[in-house]
């Protein structure tokens, strides 16, 4: 039986640079269908993906989802619905406090950067604002993965 996400639940997983067009198909009686890769050896583990389904408008013009997820614009067979989700508009994340911290090698150099917030997308973007006004010119940030409580795992910066 598929997970019924609650209004919380689903909002910790959308990136609030989606919520535009996740609460459009809200608002015109749509669910949203949460996928998940959980193929063990694709780098993408753990991502998600959403799609509207419910009526003509929706992405998957069905009541009720299938278990993997449709080629959509991309193969998507390792996407497994995790849960979907049906009501209220959703609504930004608050704020929460932000923890970070620096790894530096004896010389002063930067070795690593760890930013722990609401999601790690922000995290990652976090991180690389840090390191850009800390280290002008310094080259590129490596990012590292997310875990499955969605803190991040720290990006490494090239010495």
């Amino acid at each position: 039986m598929t997970k019924t996400f609650t209004k919380e639940e689903i909002e910790k997983l959308i990136d609030p640079a989606h919520l535009t067009v996740v609460n459009k198909w809200l608002a015109r009686g749509d669910g949203i269908a949460a996928y998940e890769n959980q193929e063990l050896g694709n780098p993408d583990l753990g991502h998600h993906k959403f799609v509207s389904f419910g009526s003509k408008a929706a992405q998957l013009e069905v009541e009720t989802p299938p278990d993997l997820m449709p080629d959509i614009g991309a193969i998507n067979w390792r996407y497994s619905l995790i849960g979907t989700y049906r009501g209220a508009a959703l609504e930004p994340r608050p704020a929460r406090d932000i923890s970070v911290s620096f790894k530096k090698r004896r010389s002063g150099k930067l070795l690593w950067i760890s930013v722990k917030t609401n999601s790690a997308i922000e995290a990652s973007r976090l991180a690389a604002a840090l390191v850009a006004e800390r280290y002008p010119g310094k080259g590129y940030i490596e990012y590292g993965q997310t875990g499955w409580n969605d803190d991040p795992v720290a990006p490494s910066v090239p010495t």
